[in-house]
């Protein structure tokens, strides 16, 4: 399985390169958009392997938002860490920012709202969301586009 993994996601120290849509299809069956969600998977499996190896938290937080952000194709991703005794979401990294914590209450905001439901959200204009918390984007100096 490492193998296969190393060569369908081209991120091997060894010898082979990352599968092209053709050869999945032949190899394995799948192309097309199947491709792209294997080739996506695959990112995730690696991306946990590199956390577990990890120096620190924070070294696997960074690396969880590189990945996020491969996967998702998307110029930012935020990783909230629950603080369940005083029962905040932690922002301890964020794509382009310094080491800032930002502490949220875990009822608040879209972000509250998220993990309070566990539904998943996709705003297209936060700014015209009245659960939107605009001071985060302030601490960060970036403004959230969706």
């Amino acid at each position: 399985m490492a193998s296969v993994l190393r060569r369908m996601t081209g991120k091997s120290t060894k010898k082979g390169a990352m599968l092209s849509r053709e050869e999945m299809e032949r190899m394995y069956g799948i192309g097309g958009a199947e491709a792209d969600k294997t080739r996506k998977l695959l990112d995730l499996l690696e991306t946990i392997s590199k956390c577990n190896k990890a120096k620190d938290l924070d070294d696997a937080i960074a690396l969880s938002i590189e990945a996020a952000c491969n996967i998702l194709e998307c110029d930012r991703a935020t990783l909230f860490i629950v603080d369940p005794i005083q029962e905040l979401l932690v922002i301890r990294a964020a794509v382009g920012t310094e080491d800032q914590d930002i502490r949220i209450p875990w009822d608040k905001g879209i972000a509250g709202e998220c993990y309070q439901t566990g539904k998943r959200l996709n705003i297209p204009d936060p700014y015209k969301d009245k659960r939107f918390n605009k001071e985060t984007d302030k601490a960060t100096g970036y403004k959230t586009q969706s």
